[in-house]
């Protein structure tokens, strides 16, 4: 296990999400980190009772476990000692392999977060279609 960990929910029919978790993995692999994509909702303790679902924020726990996650992978448990780092990426993120490495350019108590507007999302979705075009992410299937 290494000591820092780049985690990517990704709940629901997201046929784009396969292929950017390939250059997240591929991104940890250059700097030894260690990468997890988490496509099943079976974290019993996250108890949301009192959020409920409404118009406008239809899915609010898939919200609420990008926090959880964050928690959940640096929190020691009987199996783990629990990563001293860990950053959560949206399902429409590609990362370049050649990046620096995230973890190197934060200071140890750090947070940083970003939005995501729908323009973002719609930019990020064409440049993984461009990029499985060229072939960039050969290894990973992509059906648009």
């Amino acid at each position: 296990m290494s000591e820092f960990a780049i985690i990517m929910p990704s709940f629901g029919e997201r046929p784009w999400a396969v292929t950017a978790f390939a250059s997240v993995r591929q991104y940890a692999e250059c700097y030894g980190m260690d990468a997890h994509f988490v496509t099943e909702d079976n974290f019993d303790d996250l108890v949301l009772d009192e959020v409920k679902e409404s118009r406008g924020r239809k899915h609010k726990r898939a919200y609420a476990l990008k926090s959880y996650l964050a928690w959940k992978y640096l929190k020691p448990s009987e199996s783990s000692d629990g990563y001293s780092k860990v950053l959560v990426v949206d399902d429409t993120c590609i990362v370049n392999p050649s990046a620096p490495s995230i973890f190197a350019e934060h200071s140890e108590a750090s947070l940083a977060m970003t939005s995501t507007s729908r323009y973002h999302a719609r930019r990020s979705h064409k440049h993984i279609k461009s990029l499985a075009a060229l072939g960039y992410l050969s290894t990973v299937p992509y059906d648009a």
